[in-house]
């Protein structure tokens, strides 16, 4: 997982950013020989940050190129979104999504919310500086035939800038 940061956000522009993850997501699939969901490959993404009365508000967006995991011979562009929003100092509200237009039959002109993707969402406590417990629910809009349930983590993240 690379990135670099191409562009600082400022109070008129967003923070723009350019990377490699090659990390998919989920269990591995031994048949497809890629995780449950691909991961984003080349990456290219835009987040832009507002402050508000009860903290931090964020909308985040980017196109992905995954030309790893092609087994299935899907080769499209994909798309995802996010936001954010801080309850408070200590506790944060995420959601994101991921349009999965290289995993299926779905195309940019016929996506929809309800008709394919991924939909995660999380509550994020710093209960410490640097330190992050994170609850996830992922796959939210699963299909019955493919997966019984969504799936849910536990996350802990340590954070330090150098």
């Amino acid at each position: 997982n690379i990135k670099y940061l191409i562009l600082n956000e400022s109070v008129t522009f967003p923070a723009v950013a350019f990377g490699l993850n090659t990390q998919g997501f989920g269990s591995y699939n031994d048949t497809l020989e890629r995780y449950d969901t691909k991961a984003f490959g080349l990456y290219f993404s835009g987040s832009k940050n507002w402050t508000f009365l009860l903290g931090n508000i964020g909308i985040h967006s980017g196109i992905s190129y995954n030309f790893l995991e092609n087994l299935d011979e899907d080769k499209d562009p994909n798309l995802f979104f996010g936001f954010d929003i801080e309850l408070n100092p200590e506790l944060s509200v995420l959601l994101e999504y991921n349009s999965a237009l290289n995993e299926n039959e779905m195309t940019a002109k016929t996506m929809s919310i309800n008709k394919g993707g991924y939909l995660n969402t999380a509550l994020r406590w710093s209960f410490v500086e640097s330190f992050y417990l994170e609850f996830n629910c992922n796959n939210l809009l699963f299909d019955n035939e493919y997966v019984e349930t969504f799936k849910r983590e536990i996350k802990i993240t340590y954070i330090e800038y150098f």
